[in-house]
């Protein structure tokens, strides 16, 4: 009889407990849903209408082709624009005038080796600009620099310059060998070898 008590006591201490234990797992409960953020429905896609660049209402428009050489998209010019593109070819052929026989690139030759390569501004004065690049030494960082002297006397030309710190003087004297070519010789230092120049 002691003993039915007893384990009916032990039982309703094991449901008292179970109990206090659902209600303090209840009050977690309400406290993780409080902390969870609200669901959010995802943002629906807006649609936007397609729209044509070019509204099919306008009369007699039709797309320029890629192999339609003899169409342009853009309305033929106006006057203003045409009188510009004369003034820009005017200025052009005029800077082309000024320039004198000798602008452009060069290469001067050493026994059919290109050991220079020249680049001359001649706009139709005695003295001339100029740049070279050395073809024997083009990844060097004294491998190429801008001309000392250019000067221009009739039909001879010659060209100074300094191909690098604490080397001698290049100095090449040129004549005009005719079919725009030109020949002469090339002084480095104590030597001096025969040169030819033309165009690159």
């Amino acid at each position: 009889m002691k003993l039915n008590r007893f384990c009916g006591l032990g039982l309703m201490l094991l449901w008292a407990g179970r109990v206090q234990a659902q209600e303090i797992d209840a009050i977690g409960d309400l406290l993780d849903q409080a902390a969870r953020p609200a669901a959010v429905a995802p943002a629906k896609p807006i649609l936007v209408p397609h729209s044509d660049p070019v509204p099919a209402a306008v009369k007699g428009y039709r797309p320029v082709m890629i192999n339609e050489l003899d169409r342009t998209p853009d309305d033929p010019p106006t006057a203003s624009e045409q009188s510009y593109v004369a003034r820009v070819r005017a200025t052009f052929e005029a800077a082309q005038d000024r320039q004198g026989p000798l602008e452009g690139g060069w290469l001067i030759r050493q026994g059919g080796v290109v050991i220079y390569e020249v680049q001359l501004v001649d706009r139709g004065q005695e003295t001339l600009e100029g740049a070279w690049v050395d073809a024997r030494r083009r990844d060097s960082a004294t491998g190429s620099g801008f001309m000392e002297e250019v000067v221009r006397s009739g039909t001879r030309v010659t060209l100074k310059f300094r191909p690098g710190q604490g080397r001698d003087h290049v100095q090449v004297r040129l004549e005009s060998a005719g079919s725009g070519s030109w020949s002469g010789q090339m002084i480095e230092g104590e030597a001096a070898h025969a040169v030819t120049m033309v165009r690159r």
